[in-house]
């Protein structure tokens, strides 16, 4: 068997999905989402911070392949400090348009980088300015694979970053693993299903389906099951 990616259907769709009507965007975009939050999953491209799930760069770039979207560098430049400022374009891989844009520093003032090799800061400031483009305009769909919607590189690099690193703590002894509900499309199929088995609306724009998998997401398993459950069974008592 192939460990390729099956490529999402009609690649002629790239930034298409932006032209849709509202529901077609949304159901096109949340394919998308479910074959991006396999992969995503699979490969560890996330850091899981304080119970939050931050996508890598490598995963963003995966979403603007999916889209048909590239970064490409627009200006980088040092400061008189020596910090760097760099902005990054997103282009269409079908006809070359600019369909995105961001832009970042890299100061000699963070913690981090004020000691660090010139190129060092240089190419950080670009990833950062990739991050920063991609998810100016993709945000949601990352939203939608079941992730925070702030790239991790402005989490943990940024130096007055939100995250702080928790004190050390004398580790507690290992307890029985807990499966967590995640977004993928085994789980996806498993609320539809179960809205049809109960004869349920999906909702406008499939509003019910959304609403019950965000409540569901990051609760136990038995406990998302049972939030599954009372929330169609609210739905038919309506």
């Amino acid at each position: 068997m192939s460990n390729e990616l099956v490529p999402i259907e009609d690649q002629e769709r790239t930034l298409q999905i932006f032209d849709m009507k509202p529901q077609a965007m949304v159901a096109s975009a949340t394919e998308i989402a479910n074959v991006l939050s396999d992969v995503i999953n699979r490969q560890g491209l996330f850091a899981n911070i304080q119970g939050n799930k931050y996508v890598k760069l490598e995963g963003w770039n995966l979403l603007g392949s999916l889209l048909g979207v590239l970064p490409r560098e627009r200006n980088v430049k040092e400061l008189e400090d020596g910090s760097y400022e760099a902005t990054v374009e997103l282009i269409s891989t079908k006809n070359g348009a600019i369909v995105g844009c961001g832009s970042a520093i890299c100061s000699v003032t963070e913690k981090r980088w004020g000691n660090a090799e010139k190129f060092a800061r240089r190419s950080m400031c670009i990833t950062r300015a990739t991050a920063k483009a991609y998810r100016l305009g993709m945000s949601w769909i990352i939203n939608l694979a079941g992730y925070e919607a702030t790239p991790y590189e402005e989490i943990v690099d940024v130096g007055q970053s939100i995250y702080r690193e928790p004190p050390k703590q004398t580790a507690p002894k290992p307890g029985p693993q807990v499966k967590l509900f995640e977004a993928s499309t085994e789980n996806n199929k498993l609320i539809k299903e179960h809205f049809e088995r109960e004869g349920v609306s999906f909702g406008d724009d499939n509003k019910n389906l959304y609403e019950v998998r965000d409540m569901m997401l990051g609760k136990p398993v038995d406990e998302a099951e049972a939030m599954l459950v009372e929330f169609v069974k609210g739905l038919k008592n309506v």
